[in-house]
């Protein structure tokens, strides 16, 4: 293991901020915009009811770090699913062994796209949804068999999706359709 990110590991249990650590570099835990906070909330929103008729499954919202070991990589998703009972890495206090469902509300970045590397790259993520915070869709990537990751743009305008690692169907509150008399008022 870097001796980098062991240091991180161990520090970052009693860190009074959330860092984050990609690529060999740690960042400090970025803020959201109210359009990512407003579709993370959507999310929760709608697999809390879910979740909690199934004792088989824990909801971990964005306070829980998971641990990449193989990626040397330590991130806090949005949300992360969890089989009961909750498996956590001796690692640090706050993290947690082997999320099954991942999701995320962000833009599409580079950093974006190494986090997506780095959370595909656990054995026991089945599914990972990242979430555009301005549209009511994203992209669900879902392994298949043999460990090939299979990439669905998803659209919640069409209806819900389903979570086959979840074993439920999701379905997020479309955005308010445009009002057309907007413009008109405001000229």
């Amino acid at each position: 293991m870097n001796p980098h990110f062991a240091r991180f590991l161990k520090a970052v249990a009693y860190a009074p901020r959330r860092f984050e650590y990609l690529g060999g570099w740690d960042y400090p835990f970025a803020k959201k915009s109210p359009a990512q906070a407003q579709r993370n909330l959507d999310l929760l929103l709608a697999l809390y009811p879910l979740l909690t008729r199934n004792p088989q499954w824990v909801l971990a919202p964005g306070s829980v770090l998971v641990v990449c070991p193989r990626v040397e990589a330590a991130l806090y998703p949005d949300v992360a699913v969890v089989a009961a009972p909750v498996r956590y890495s001796p690692l640090t206090p706050p993290a947690i062994a082997a999320p099954v469902f991942i999701a995320e509300v962000n833009d599409p970045s580079p950093r974006q796209r190494a986090r997506c590397a780095a959370y595909t790259s656990l054995d026991s993520v089945v599914e990972y949804l990242r979430l555009d915070p301005s549209s009511p869709g994203g992209e669900l990537k879902r392994r298949l068999t043999g460990g090939i990751w299979q990439t669905a743009e998803v659209d919640f305008r069409l209806g819900p999706v389903r979570l086959e690692s979840l074993s439920l169907n999701l379905w997020l509150p479309d955005f308010p359709p445009a009002d057309p008399d907007a413009e008109s008022t405001a000229t």
